[in-house]
């Protein structure tokens, strides 16, 4: 059997904060250009609520938990928001300007190499 190599709990935790923060940022944004100013306050003053402290002292392990706990509360909680704010339309606009957002984020030259696979042969792109 293969031995697989696990991702060390610093490098989650890192990619966790991350995450996190890619979302604690997105749906703000996206809740001022279609609810305007108030709402996004409104978003950004709930989601502060939501995150907890990552204890500076705690071994990597704990802080990933809490960090990745943090993420999907955010998470959650944003796609809660809008659907409450601005329903089903909304949701499916939120994941378009989320899958956007991650597009950006993570631009390079394989995920360029995906998008000419998915244009020449969309079936093909996700097998890989």
């Amino acid at each position: 059997m293969v031995k697989v190599k696990e991702m060390p709990y610093s490098e989650k935790y890192k990619l966790a904060q991350e995450n996190g923060m890619f979302l604690k940022n997105l749906a703000p944004a996206f809740i001022e250009s279609h609810l305007g100013h108030q709402a996004a306050l409104e978003l950004q003053e709930a989601l502060q609520e939501q995150v907890r402290a990552v204890p500076e002292n705690a071994s990597f392990e704990d802080k990933h938990e809490v960090a990745y706990g943090n993420f999907i509360r955010i998470g959650k909680y944003n796609f809660n928001f809008i659907r409450e704010k601005m329903g089903e339309a909304g949701i499916r606009q939120f994941m378009r300007h989320e899958v956007d957002g991650l597009k950006r984020k993570n631009a390079g030259a394989s995920v360029l190499l995906l998008g000419l696979i998915r244009a020449i042969a969309p079936g093909y792109a996700f097998v890989l």
